[in-house]
């Protein structure tokens, strides 16, 4: 049996919380235990790679291929010339490519998700990378959901799923 075809007291009891959550040294070791509530981050490319991935285009394979010709050829100038525009053209795309992966982690440090749980008996605003499993979430409307979960308070609840699968049409669910 899945999750959400349990009865909210057997999750209560499987997770070892309840409805007043957890207390801050259970909330202390499940973290421990599981990690934070986080999806994995890519590796961050180093520099140099940056630098020479700027040249991983079809253009610029031709682009170098017409500098060694010419430059075989003994046309220094064009040679040259050819050689510093692909050259300017991978600075420019470096220096755009890391000033936007700098914005990028930058906003994600200023938009970082909060989440309303209970615990200890009382409501509280935690980051949401410290939610474990048996933590209870409160959820509004218009929240985003911080993690997975099982919703209880409602016996009956529309939802627009489409913030979980990409559906643009509201399904009805209810938990008897």
């Amino acid at each position: 049996m899945t999750w959400y075809q349990q009865h909210i007291q057997e999750i209560f009891s499987r997770l070892g919380t309840s409805e007043h959550g957890l207390d801050d040294s259970q909330a202390k070791e499940l973290l421990q235990r599981h990690g934070p509530n986080l999806i994995a981050e890519p590796e961050k490319i180093s520099k140099i790679k940056l630098f020479f991935h700027q040249f991983a285009s079809p253009l610029i394979y031709i682009l170098i291929l017409a500098g060694l010709i010419t430059a075989y050829l003994q046309e220094y100038k064009d040679s040259s010339v050819i050689v510093a525009v692909v050259l300017f053209n991978a600075l420019i795309g470096f220096f755009q490519e890391f000033k936007a992966e700098k914005s990028v982690m930058a906003l994600k440090q200023m938009a970082a998700p909060r989440a309303r749980v209970v615990r200890q008996g009382r409501e509280r605003e935690i980051p949401s990378e410290l939610l474990v499993p048996g933590d209870v979430v409160i959820l509004d409307s218009g929240v985003k959901v911080p993690a997975g979960g099982v919703s209880s308070a409602c016996p009956y609840r529309l939802l627009l799923p489409c913030s979980f699968s990409g559906l643009a049409q509201y399904q009805s669910f209810s938990q008897a």
